[in-house]
C-alpha cells in the first residue's frame, strides 16, 4: 500500500514523494519505539532524497527532455486548476503537450522553450 501511494505521489515533482512518507512515519510512531522511529525517518528521507535529487532527474531529464522549471510551473498550474489530481497528471500532460508541439513545424519553437537543452534539439533538426 505504501509503495502504491509513493508511486502515485512521485508524479508530483519535488514534494510528492516526501508527502507520501507521512503515513509510514505516523505508523512508525504508533508501532515502534522512538529510536527506531528516528532511524525510520532518516532512512526514508535519505532514500527519497537520493532518488529524487540524483537518480530520477537524470533519467527523466534525459528521457523526457523537459526543463525542471517548466515541469514545476506546469504542475503548480494544474494543481491550482484541478487540485491534487492535477498535480498527479501535471507531468504526463506536460510531456504530451511537448510531443504535440514538436510534431508541427510551426509550434516547434515553443517546444524548444520547454526543452531542457534547446540547442541540442536545434542541432538534431538540421
Amino acid at each position: 500500500m505504501w509503495a502504491s501511494i509513493t508511486f502515485m505521489m512521485d508524479f508530483i515533482p519535488y514534494v510528492g514523494a516526501l508527502i507520501s512518507l507521512i503515513p509510514p512515519i505516523f505508523l512508525g510512531f504508533i508501532v515502534l519505539n522512538p529510536t527506531w522511529v528516528a532511524i525510520l525517518i532518516l532512512v526514508l528521507v535519505l532514500n527519497q532524497q537520493a532518488w529524487g535529487a540524483v537518480v530520477e532527474p537524470q533519467l527523466a531529464g534525459q528521457r523526457l527532455d523537459m526543463s525542471p522549471i517548466v515541469l514545476l510551473l506546469l504542475v503548480a498550474f494544474w494543481g491550482w486548476a484541478w487540485g491534487v489530481m492535477g498535480m498527479v497528471l501535471g507531468v504526463p500532460l506536460a510531456v504530451i503537450m511537448k510531443i504535440a508541439l514538436e510534431s508541427d513545424p510551426r509550434t516547434r519553437p515553443i517546444a524548444m522553450l520547454l526543452s531542457r537543452d534547446p540547442k541540442q534539439q536545434a542541432v538534431e533538426e538540421e
